[in-house]
């Protein structure tokens, strides 16, 4: 599986959004790779594009555990379902995950993949399908540990995929 190379030189209207972690495809031989933004435009062939929830209701958008991984533990689902009182900041829409993909977090009733692991050569890949996972550093709940467990993922010698 290889990714477009030189996405961003060939695409200089698509900046990176704020937040994002950008590597290109080709440095993804053994170090993590984390896209966290709604792709709208796929430049690596086992990324889908992004897909809105349509019509969407409150409980379209909670999230739900899928499975475990050491950046989202001890963090309540709730805690990312609402922050500050309103629904949909963690996520509003969701990406099909890559075949063999982990998908650690969905949303509503219908578990729309928002959260999900996968290896790329030998490399991993963390992708998170919502706005921007860095924005939950502060929170006051349980939201709090996703970044410090991120880095310490991202930094780990042997992380799970």
């Amino acid at each position: 599986m290889r990714c477009a190379p030189g996405f961003h030189a060939r695409r200089p209207a698509l900046p990176s959004p704020p937040g994002a972690i950008v590597s290109t495809p080709s440095s993804v031989a053994a170090a993590p790779w984390l896209p966290t933004v709604t792709l709208p435009i796929p430049f690596c062939p086992a990324l889908a594009p992004f897909q809105p929830i349509e019509n969407y209701r409150l409980a379209d958008l909670a999230v739900n555990r899928e499975r475990p991984h050491p950046i989202w533990e001890g963090v309540d689902p709730q805690d990312l379902t609402f922050r500050r009182g309103v629904a949909g900041f963690y996520g509003r829409g969701w990406h099909q995950p890559p075949e063999g993909a982990a998908v650690h977090s969905s949303l509503g009733r219908r578990r729309l993949p928002l959260d999900f692991t996968y290896r790329l050569g030998r490399g991993r890949v963390l992708f998170h399908g919502g706005n921007d996972i860095w924005q939950f550093s502060s929170e006051g709940d349980s939201t709090r540990r996703i970044v410090p467990q991120l880095v310490g993922w991202l930094l780990s010698a042997e992380p799970t995929a």
